[in-house]
């Protein structure tokens, strides 16, 4: 079990730095077709990386095949986010009695809805770029399933809380990692697209935990 937290750490991070560079290029491209007159027409997040990623050539190409081109793989931030929660379930439960129910349910919603989250956004880019139906449907999904990943976070952190077998600190960041995805929309200064935007403070989180986990199964 310790070598699962270790792959969901190293998921985690991975996730992390996926969403990072790709979200940023996805805005650059939805907001200014690639080239950005001001940088500032973009949310925080999004100036701190995309003009780099301008400077080493990755947006020079026609925008609508760009934009599917890089969205098709967002769906990996998903699934890493999706095997980090399951590392630090592993955890978690490691040598322990069996979880008790606000620990099972709160995991099995939060993971639950990250693949979902995955499958959404394949679905409106991977096969969205050949139909109009599998690109609102996909994007449907995905964001329904950020519902479930802001519950999910909240019961799961908050069992941590409760059972106590980890830092508490980890259990409060799983419960601001949740609450992150609405307050995403509601500070549009700092991330202002959606969908995949919406994920970088989320992804920061998980990287924290991501992080955690590694060092916690070297110990």
């Amino acid at each position: 079990m310790h070598g699962l937290s270790r792959w969901g750490g190293v998921a985690s991070v991975g996730a992390a730095l996926l969403c990072w560079l790709l979200s940023p290029m996805m805005v650059t491209i939805g907001l200014c077709h690639g080239v950005c007159g001001s940088w500032m027409r973009l949310s925080l997040f999004a100036r701190l990386v995309a003009p780099y990623l301008t400077d080493w050539g990755l947006l020079a190409a026609d925008p609508d095949v760009l934009y599917f081109a890089y969205g098709r793989w967002f769906c990996l931030v998903y699934v890493g986010l999706a095997i980090g929660v399951l590392g630090l379930h592993s955890l978690n439960t490691h040598s322990a009695p069996p979880p008790d129910r606000l620990t099972r349910y709160g995991f099995r919603l939060l993971f639950g809805a990250t693949l979902c989250a995955a499958f959404g956004d394949f679905l409106g880019y991977g096969i969205g770029v050949f139909s109009t139906w599998a690109w609102s449907n996909g994007f449907g999904i995905e964001v329904i399933s950020w519902i479930g990943m802001l519950i999910g976070s909240l019961l799961y952190g908050a069992a941590i809380l409760r059972v106590g077998r980890l830092p508490r600190w980890v259990g409060w960041l799983v419960i601001v990692a949740g609450l992150l995805l609405p307050l995403s929309f509601a500070i549009p200064e700092l991330v202002g697209y959606a969908p995949n935007a919406q994920i970088m403070p989320y992804s920061l989180v998980w990287l924290v935990l991501g992080i955690f986990q590694i060092r916690a199964q070297r110990q």
